[in-house]
């Protein structure tokens, strides 16, 4: 996560400043970090349930588990920077609601895990976790795309 943490960091920092340079920086550009958070996680889940289920050498899940770790910490950051951004005097009310709605995923979701590894095993189970990631890799790119129209429409305009 650590990894992950400063390659965000720097990742974000360069991506503002070139488009500052050139037509101005959005807040939409704070989501390019998040697009490859969201191909290295399939990548980490795939590595970790296959390795732990073939049981390998114990380093190999780790390395996965690594990749996980690393994007979620690059996807957190991107949003989390994205949602100041974006909503600036309201970004407390933004980042409250992301927050609270984690919250609520992470007592939830657990719950179904045991099932379904049990039903599964390591390797298939985390093969349906990373196709189920899978599927969210086209919301930052969409936003990319289309997020200032969506900001900027009536009514989700933000007035300061």
């Amino acid at each position: 996560m650590v990894c992950g943490m400063f390659c965000c960091r720097y990742t974000l920092d360069k991506v503002v400043r070139y488009h500052q340079s050139r037509s101005g920086a959005k807040p939409e550009h704070r989501l390019v970090p998040m697009v490859a958070g969201g191909i290295v996680l399939p990548i980490g889940l795939l590595v970790y349930g296959w390795t732990a289920q073939v049981r390998c050498h114990w380093m190999l899940p780790v390395v996965g588990l690594a990749m996980c770790g690393f994007s979620v910490a690059t996807s957190l950051i991107s949003c989390v920077s994205y949602l100041v951004d974006a909503f600036g005097l309201y970004a407390a009310s933004a980042i409250a609601a992301i927050i609270t709605l984690r919250c609520v995923a992470g007592v939830v979701l657990p719950l179904a895990g045991p099932a379904l590894f049990a039903k599964l095993g390591l390797g298939w189970g985390a093969t349906l976790l990373a196709f189920i990631t899978l599927a969210f890799i086209p919301i930052p790119i969409t936003m990319l795309r289309i997020g200032e129209r969506i900001r900027s429409s009536g009514k989700l305009k933000i007035i300061h």
